[in-house]
């Protein structure tokens, strides 16, 4: 159930009338481009602030500025549901892909010769981390996703020489770069990371100089989603590459 759909639920909830008006505020907003702050959404419903934050939390989001995240990507995702909009992106994330045959294969040899595989990930891109640990699972790999919230500042015991992929973009990559910072102070096999990262967010971990790539196709590189389905494209590839290695 996307954003919209769950807000027209709530705009439906008759034994709920503050639900009711916040919904119905948010999309005949949302409806012209117009995305409310929280607190003139919460001046428009007459509610306070932390209402709209108890509003957005029921909706299953961490508060008000992730549903508006969420709402904004769901209007550009909307954009590429005809076919030739499909198309575009599909075609641009393959050239992307294609692009990177380096670090694609270097990456696939690097799994099969380790066998060990640790995944970190931002918030963001949780949804390819998953979809990556399911994916290495097919391989014969053993996929570890180490989530910052249970393992922050944390030190870690780890296979000797496994393979490190970082996945790294959006505005909650300071506790992940806390993580890698306080991890990089022992030991750390500098060859086996691989770094799969925005434009923006690459600064932040430029000074280690890992096997990177960045998320620089041009089709709405900035979308989360379209970010995940790219990521998941190109670890399609890693498997197939994998694959044709055995």
């Amino acid at each position: 159930m996307n954003i919209y759909e769950k807000l027209k639920i709530q705009q439906k909830n008759f034994t709920n009338t503050t639900n009711q008006i916040i919904a119905n505020e948010i999309l005949c907003h949302a409806m012209k481009g117009i995305y409310l702050k929280q607190k003139e959404l919460a001046n428009k419903a007459y509610v306070s602030e932390s209402t709209i934050t108890k509003f957005s939390k029921n909706l299953e989001f961490s508060g008000y500025k992730e549903l508006i995240y969420n709402l904004k990507n769901q209007e550009k995702i909307s954009k590429i549901n005809n076919v030739g909009g499909t198309e575009t992106l599909f075609k641009e994330i393959d050239e992307w892909i294609r692009s990177k045959k380096n670090f694609i294969n270097d990456l696939a040899l690097s799994i099969i010769k380790e066998k060990n595989v640790y995944i970190y990930s931002s918030y963001q891109l949780r949804i390819a981390s998953n979809f990556i640990y399911e994916l290495l699972l097919e391989g014969d790999i053993t996929p570890i996703i180490l989530e910052t919230q249970y393992i922050y500042m944390k030190k870690i015991k780890k296979k000797e020489n496994a393979v490190n992929i970082f996945l790294f973009a959006g505005l909650d990559t300071d506790s992940l770069v806390d993580q890698i910072d306080f991890e990089l102070k022992g030991d750390f096999d500098f060859e086996n990371i691989y770094l799969i990262t925005s434009r923006f967010s690459e600064e932040k971990l430029k000074k280690y100089n890992f096997k990177t790539i960045k998320l620089d196709f041009n089709y709405n590189s900035s979308s989360f989603l379209i970010r995940n389905i790219a990521i998941q494209m190109l670890f399609i590839e890693v498997l197939n590459v994998m694959k044709k290695t055995f």
